[in-house]
């Protein structure tokens, strides 16, 4: 999507859908006040994402007073940088930033300080590990809407279950398929094969 497509949107949008905007549109999100949903995520097989941290500054610059959800996937320009800017904006309730990288702990120490987010999805994230497991079970709100999703990530069977235990099994989404049965605990979670 690009400025002239986001013009022919009315006023009253409340999702973009905009994989592949560039960082000079991102101003002409500015007229929708109602606007609840900034989804970088489909289109991922025929769009490439052009938006880079300068997009994601003026993104939180514009102030968007119903802007609750950002998506974004499958980005590999996703720096610490880009994540610190979309967890500044204060409307933030949902963040979904599967398969993204290389942003690292940094960012994950700025999401677990966005005082009210409801559901954090870093479904293959490889480069997240233990070191962000004292950062994300601090999130507190998570528990609300039962939804930290760190499936493929590099988290240790271990770093899940402190994560249960901080925030409670069922906040904690993750795909135990890879580890062996016989391992499981009773947190449910098991050690990887």
């Amino acid at each position: 999507m690009n400025g002239q497509e986001l013009k022919a949107l009315p006023d009253a949008t409340t999702i973009v859908r905009a994989r592949g905007i560039r960082d000079e549109d991102i101003g002409a999100l500015a007229r929708f006040r109602q606007l609840r949903t900034f989804d970088l995520a489909g289109g991922v097989a025929a769009v490439p994402q052009r938006i880079t941290v300068r997009g994601f500054e003026a993104l939180a610059r514009l102030s968007l007073p119903a802007l609750r959800e950002v998506t974004v996937s499958h980005y590999d320009k996703m720096t610490d940088e880009a994540v610190r800017e979309v967890a500044s904006i204060p409307t933030l309730r949902i963040l979904y930033l599967a398969r993204c990288g290389p942003f690292g702990v940094e960012a994950v120490r700025c999401i677990a300080e966005v005082p009210n987010l409801e559901d954090l999805d870093l479904r293959g994230c490889k480069q997240l590990g233990d070191d962000c497991v004292p950062y994300l079970a601090g999130i507190r709100s998570l528990k609300a809407r039962r939804a930290l999703r760190v499936t493929e990530t590099s988290i240790s069977p271990e770093g899940i279950r402190k994560l249960q235990t901080a925030l409670g099994a069922s906040v904690v989404d993750v795909d135990t398929r890879m580890w062996r049965l016989e391992d499981m605990g009773n947190s449910g979670v098991a050690t990887e094969e």
